[in-house]
């Protein structure tokens, strides 16, 4: 079975995709480009508030979507199809995900 041609490329771009989003949501705040989350949070009046700490699970996913886009483009899984499949809805994902941060703030 030969190995589809634009699957690197659509692999690669989801891991650019993912590493900029992560690098995006780190600079955002630290270099003055908007507000962090809690200040953005703070202009409205809700009943529910996660507590800080709750929101350290997005380091979690944010490496499990880096191990996961390094691996798609490991030499052992360019044969794999599931990485092919799931590439569009990561390069999505992320791109919404910076999309919110902006939008929210």
């Amino acid at each position: 079975m030969p190995i589809p041609a634009g699957s690197t490329l659509l692999r690669a771009i989801a891991l650019a995709a993912i590493l900029g989003n992560v690098a995006f949501n780190y600079l955002y705040t630290r270099l003055g480009w908007g507000p962090a989350m809690d200040v953005a949070s703070a202009r409205y009046e809700t009943a529910f508030m996660p507590a800080g700490y709750a929101f350290a699970i997005w380091g979690v996913i944010y490496t499990a979507f880096i191990v996961y886009g390094v691996q798609s483009l490991r030499l052992a899984q360019r044969r794999e199809p599931a990485y092919d499949a799931l590439a569009p809805p990561l390069v999505a994902a992320n791109g919404l995900g910076t999309a919110w941060i902006l939008a929210y703030t």
